[in-house]
């Protein structure tokens, strides 16, 4: 009862025009997200409104996305945020700020053609340009401001090129004019594709040097400056780059998440009529999106948002492996996968039927261990959770460690709170489980948050909507905190709230309109930006 009272008093709050109410709340949250308003694009699918920051000392937040270039927004009526600045520039794919200066990526004239940084005021006056790598997708400040870290993606392009991905290291710490650029990229000896395929990096095209294929995606630096960590989505991996001397210390697989335990599962099928998390016998490339960094107890950590990222070129649906495998054979091998109608969910026909896992997209590079034709273990992409890693090692020969992940939380809680945005699309309603087959509900992006004393970590689900939120001011054991979507599933278009979170953000209480902090949520396709007030419970 008290459940359906606190979301009838949030659609009682809800706007007059018919705006979704923030929704998802449960009994025993500790953590809860109250929305206060929305900046509406109307460019509703052109990925107008990706990324944000908060400028403390403007006082402004600024989005950017796609055609849009970069937006000023005056959030002083939090209610309706208001453009009152623009640079106008297509291809601008992210923005930070630090003190008077603010910083987008700029992706070039053409895919895959060298990128930039442009480098602006406050009040959004270009002060310079500054070349940098390939697909600039990604960029930061360091903490104290003075360099600038740009993850330059290096995707393949359309005419069969694939230039190499890198990691732009610009120093401004003499200003906007005189800013200095160094490439660091992946082409050390010890990085050579044999090495790192033998580590479990996937590196899936055995003509191109791993320089080429590495592809960074997100950045996050090190409290100190002293390092950072870029993900590399497409390729399930890390990298740590010393940043005083502008190179690679290593490069780190990341692994696989298990969906066979008890406490695990997945929803694998589309087509199976219904929402059905089990323990099925597949696994998970991690291949995160976003990476965050904290330190605790004199311990350094980092958080990753697990979205996955199927490869164009090499995903098939299980039930089609037997066209990659000789036909006189079963594509699943038999001492894995048994023939024998009693073995549960290892049934060979179930594994390959549309009900079970025969819809489900995996990676067919992986999975025959033993090098006999067929697959001895499934393995489909991204992980459908977060996960803390423990940073352990020298300054100069890091190691990292898996402590915790939210396994199939993700999915189990969309299903209790929100069934019919369980495992959607972000592009189509109503479209319950349309995504299972897929990656699921892709988390993607995520930002940390100090809150009453407390250390939550906010990720966004790309698919279904909305954000799901963990106390981990205990990182030994991070707690489920609450989720709040501010999507109805059952319409489309510019009725249906926000859709498709991409990038998050924090206004520090400090420099909030409201006085509170306010959590700041892109959302690509429906090309808005909301603001909620961050509640920490007791």
């Amino acid at each position: 009862m008290l459940a359906h009272l606190v979301l009838l008093l949030a659609a009682i709050a809800s706007p007059a025009r018919g705006d979704p109410p923030t929704s998802g709340a449960a009994i025993g949250d500790t953590v809860l997200l109250h929305w206060r308003g929305t900046f509406e694009s109307g460019k509703s699918a052109s990925s107008s409104t990706e990324i944000a920051v908060w400028s403390p000392l403007a006082r402004r937040l600024f989005v950017c996305g796609g055609p849009s270039g970069i937006v000023r927004l005056d959030c002083s009526d939090v209610r309706t945020p208001k453009v009152d600045r623009h640079f106008k520039a297509d291809g601008v794919t992210s923005v930070s700020a630090h003190d008077g200066l603010i910083a987008a990526c700029h992706s070039g004239p053409t895919p895959g053609s060298v990128g930039e940084v442009l480098l602006f005021d406050l009040e959004l006056k270009l002060l310079g340009r500054v070349p940098v790598g390939h697909g600039p997708d990604m960029l930061c400040f360091t903490p104290d401001g003075s360099h600038l870290l740009v993850a330059n993606e290096g995707e393949p392009t359309a005419d069969g090129s694939n230039p190499p991905g890198s990691i732009s290291v610009i120093d401004v710490s003499k200003g906007a004019a005189n800013a200095r650029c160094t490439n660091v990229t992946f082409d050390a000896p010890q990085f050579g594709i044999d090495a790192l395929r033998k580590r479990g990096v996937l590196l899936p095209h055995p003509t191109r040097s791993a320089a080429e294929q590495l592809e960074p995606e997100y950045i996050a630096i090190e409290p100190d400056g002293s390092r950072a960590w870029v993900t590399l989505q497409e390729n399930n991996a890390i990298a740590a780059i010393d940043l005083r001397a502008a190179r690679v210390l290593d490069i780190f697989p990341l692994g696989t998440q298990s969906f066979a335990a008890a406490r695990g599962g997945l929803d694998p099928s589309d087509k199976d009529g219904a929402a059905r998390i089990q323990p099925w016998p597949v696994e998970g490339l991690l291949q995160p999106d976003s990476v965050g960094c904290f330190a605790a107890g004199g311990t350094l950590y980092l958080w990753t948002a697990n979205e996955g990222e199927s490869l164009a070129d090499h995903s098939v649906r299980v039930r089609d492996l037997a066209n990659r495998v000789d036909r006189a054979k079963p594509a699943l091998d038999p001492d894995a996968f048994s023939d024998d109608a009693t073995a549960g969910l290892r049934h060979a026909r179930t594994v390959l039927s549309s009900d079970g896992l025969g819809r489900l997209e995996v990676c067919p590079l992986l999975g025959d261990d033993d090098g006999d034709g067929d697959y001895d273990r499934l393995v489909c992409f991204g992980g459908r959770s977060v996960a803390l890693w423990k940073v352990g090692g020298s300054a100069s020969s890091p190691t990292i460690e898996r402590v915790w992940d939210s396994g199939s939380t993700m999915e189990r809680e969309l299903l209790a709170r929100t069934p019919s945005a369980f495992n959607a699309d972000s592009e189509e309603s109503p479209s319950m489980d349309k995504r299972s087959a897929k990656r699921g509900p892709e988390p993607e992006g995520l930002t940390i948050v100090e809150h009453g004393g407390r250390r939550l970590l906010c990720v966004g689900l790309e698919r279904p909507g909305g954000v799901m939120v963990w106390d981990t001011s205990d990182p030994q054991a991070p707690v489920f905190a609450g989720y709040c979507n501010r999507r109805d599933p059952s319409v489309g278009g510019t009725q249906a709230g926000d859709l498709a979170p991409e990038g998050l953000c924090v206004i520090p209480a400090a420099s909030s309109p409201t006085g509170e902090p306010l959590l700041v949520l892109c959302n690509e396709f429906s090309g808005t930006v909301s603001l909620f007030a961050i509640e920490s419970k007791r």
